[in-house]
């Protein structure tokens, strides 16, 4: 599943979304902070990497979503590689249009007090 990190991280730079901070200690799921040059909140993407015994290290995960919209979510598909493209390619289209709808939001919040 290695190669499937690799894919999601290159895939978020590819939307200007960096990975600002990273945690996978061994005691808690893993999770990423994402950062945008041009948008202001923070998200967090959370990893699926913990099975009935132990968690299991970030490339092992199974999948990941995101914290503050936990249906926007992405399975690490194992078998079948244009799935796996096409449901990444989805997984960023709807994280970007959550985060447009956000952002603006907090803008119409912002000029209204203006």
């Amino acid at each position: 599943m290695k190669k499937h990190i690799t894919d999601l991280r290159n895939a978020l730079y590819n939307h200007d979304l960096t990975v600002a901070s990273e945690d996978d200690s061994p005691a808690f799921p893993a999770m990423w902070t994402l950062s945008h040059p041009y948008f202001t909140l923070p998200m967090t993407i959370a990893f699926y990497n913990v099975n009935d015994i132990r968690i299991i290290p970030l490339h092992e995960s199974f999948g990941c979503y995101l914290m503050e919209q936990p249906e926007i979510s992405l399975y690490f598909t194992k078998s079948n590689r244009h799935s796996w493209q096409r449901d990444l390619t989805v997984f960023i289209q709807t994280l970007m249009q959550y985060i447009h709808s956000i952002e603006a939001k907090r803008d119409k919040a912002v000029r209204k007090d203006i």
